[in-house]
């Protein structure tokens, strides 16, 4: 009977450490990749911890809009400027204001705690509603769920702002597995859409240690494609003036016949295919290639380095990447640049021309884009192959110059305030008619069925738009329509 009394005490000791162990919310030496239901892919990373009577954990930071004209590049995290870690189980954030979010991993089921405090103001609760077991990224852990309430200062209950229902998830040996920005904790609505759109809850996508799920986008993982795929791109440019126009069209196939890997590069062999077609104020040209190409690909220390969210500094300037899931990355326009300024606000630039966010996509290469500025410019994956994976449309491309047909195709006036009419010396496929605006918006499709169509124009506004012939796979005619 003794050597049982003494399993049972030390299984009972056991027991009791368990359930009064830790469940520390952000551990340090890991990057934790977070899924906004937004899509985008925020991340905790502690560049420094600093020891004392606590732990003090600062995550990396992020560019920050302070006021209307003002940014930083040296802006607190989504999870606060830092997270004290308490020997006794509680960990503290901060929201943008400073003030303090109270988490007590340590509290058991159904025990509550005020988390949040602001003299006559509000009181925030917070409550132990669930303790079981939890599966996420394939892992199995006990996990705690916290549920939050908000009072006003007679304790009634109040909605502080439309993100009101928080809940967080922690668990015993992964820390956080769903959360919200603490940064913008208890903030207006008006504070909200005033600086950012904020995700209402942020869910565990990766880890760094152990490695799954979602991982920081390597060039690597862009430009992965093995023998046999097959990559289908249009490059399309238009610019519109009253005095010129330009135009440019080139469709472009690849297809991967030979890889070659090494530590530091791959070197692929292309079957490649592309026709170009350029009309710059009339003067049309057309060029055809079938040919064979190499391309070598290595590490971009920029796009592999940092982070989604992160700032990266150049000169005098600063910007970040952003992520979508684990397959896209989008090395953000100019237009989202900071710039340096003689004080401690850093300030947007100004950019006058077609400046598009470059987006780069997981085996499908990049950068694919999409830009408006007195006209357009759009490079886009319109086809692919990928061992039994197809997805879109594949180009039919030859060495006849498909811009031919457009002599077979007149519209007129244009000029015009009521109709025009489109002509045609031979109809015998689906043939569309389509009018965008400047900014890319369709405003009208028709299928032209015979060889002259009279289409109405009556209800649009006076302006220029853009019009354009195709069929499935082919652009026959794009050109400006002036409407008076």
């Amino acid at each position: 009977m003794k050597p049982v009394s003494i399993f049972t005490l030390f299984l009972t000791l056991c027991l009791s450490t368990l359930s009064a162990q830790n469940y520390q919310s952000v551990i340090s030496n890991r990057t934790a990749y977070f899924e906004g239901d937004n899509g985008y892919i925020s991340c905790i990373r502690i560049d420094s911890v600093k020891f004392d009577t606590d732990s003090i954990l600062y995550p990396m930071k992020s560019i920050r809009q302070l006021d209307y004209d003002c940014f930083t590049p040296y802006g607190d995290s989504w999870i606060g400027g830092k997270v004290i870690v308490n020997d006794n189980g509680i960990n503290l954030f901060f929201n943008k204001n400073h003030d303090t979010i109270r988490i007590e991993t340590r509290a058991k089921l159904n025990d509550e705690w005020t988390a949040f405090y602001l003299t006559d103001s509000i009181t925030i609760k917070a409550a132990i509603t669930k303790h079981d077991t939890l599966h996420f990224m394939g892992l199995i852990d006990s996990v705690k769920t916290i549920d939050f309430a908000a009072y006003d200062k007679n304790m009634n209950p109040v909605e502080i702002n439309k993100k009101s229902k928080w809940q967080m998830k922690i668990s015993k040996n992964y820390g956080l597995v769903q959360t919200f920005d603490m940064y913008y904790f208890t903030l207006s609505d008006e504070e909200y859409s005033y600086f950012q759109s904020v995700p209402d809850s942020y869910i565990l996508a990766g880890l760094s240690s152990p490695k799954i799920g979602v991982q920081n986008l390597t060039w690597f993982d862009v430009y992965d494609f093995n023998i046999g795929d097959e990559l289908h791109i249009t490059d399309v440019s238009m610019q519109l003036d009253f005095d010129y126009s330009s135009e440019s069209i080139n469709k472009s196939i690849f297809i991967y016949f030979d890889k070659v890997s090494t530590s530091s590069s791959i070197t692929y062999k292309i079957s490649r295919k592309e026709s170009k077609y350029k009309d710059y104020d009339g003067v049309k040209t057309f060029e055809y290639i079938h040919d064979t190409i190499t391309q070598t690909i290595v590490s971009n220390e920029l796009f592999d380095n940092y982070l989604p969210g992160e700032p990266v500094f150049y000169e005098n300037s600063a910007k970040t990447f952003s992520m979508i899931s684990d397959n896209v990355k989008i090395d953000l326009s100019p237009y989202m640049e900071i710039y340096k300024t003689e004080d401690s606000c850093w300030a947007n630039g100004i950019w006058d021309g077609c400046f598009p966010e470059n987006r780069f996509y997981k085996g499908l290469g990049g950068p694919y884009y999409y830009c408006e500025y007195a006209g357009y410019s759009e490079r886009k994956l319109v086809y692919y192959k990928k061992g039994d994976i197809e997805w879109g449309t594949p180009l039919v491309i030859t060495a006849i110059d498909e811009k031919q047909a457009e002599n077979k195709i007149n519209i007129y006036p244009n000029p015009t305030s009521d109709v025009i009419t489109i002509e045609s010396n031979n109809v015998t496929e689906e043939i569309f008619f389509e009018l965008t605006d400047l900014n890319g918006r369709q405003i009208l499709e028709k299928e032209l069925k015979s060889n002259s169509e009279i289409i109405k124009l009556m209800d649009l506004e006076p302006g220029i738009y853009i019009y354009t012939i195709r069929n499935s796979n082919n652009i026959y005619k794009t050109d400006k329509l002036i409407i008076e």
